[in-house]
């Protein structure tokens, strides 16, 4: 009987000792992609984690992928070097293949830079 008395008495404190089975989500991933259109310019550009980089771009089309985590801001600018009226300036971001922010710009004078600048959280 009081084997059956202490175990009674126990019985609470072994129940919380029961192992915790509740497990930490894991954090949402996105395949991010910027793409750039320009002839000569500067594009400023966040990476996996908020990293900011800067590449020179000199050909017609310039593509970045990675994979964004969710909560993330991501963004990307491109400035044009080249002055004037048919310059022409255009961006986009796709997540997940499909295209969420898109922007193009012509010049719009001979003295100020053409600038495509989206941002978005994930």
């Amino acid at each position: 009987m009081k084997k059956l008395f202490f175990f009674l008495l126990l019985l609470p404190f072994l129940n919380s000792c029961k192992k915790d089975d509740t497990t930490t989500p894991a954090v949402k991933e996105y395949n991010v992609e910027y793409e750039v259109k320009c002839q000569d310019c500067t594009v400023e550009y966040s990476e996996r984690g908020g990293a900011l980089n800067s590449i020179e771009v000199y050909q017609n089309t310039w593509i970045y992928s990675f994979k964004g985590l969710e909560g993330q801001t991501i963004s990307i600018k491109a400035t044009s070097h080249i002055l004037g009226l048919l310059n022409n300036v255009k961006g986009s971001i796709k997540v997940n293949g499909v295209i969420k922010l898109e922007d193009s710009r012509t010049g719009a004078s001979a003295s100020t830079p053409v600038v495509v600048s989206l941002s978005m959280e994930l």
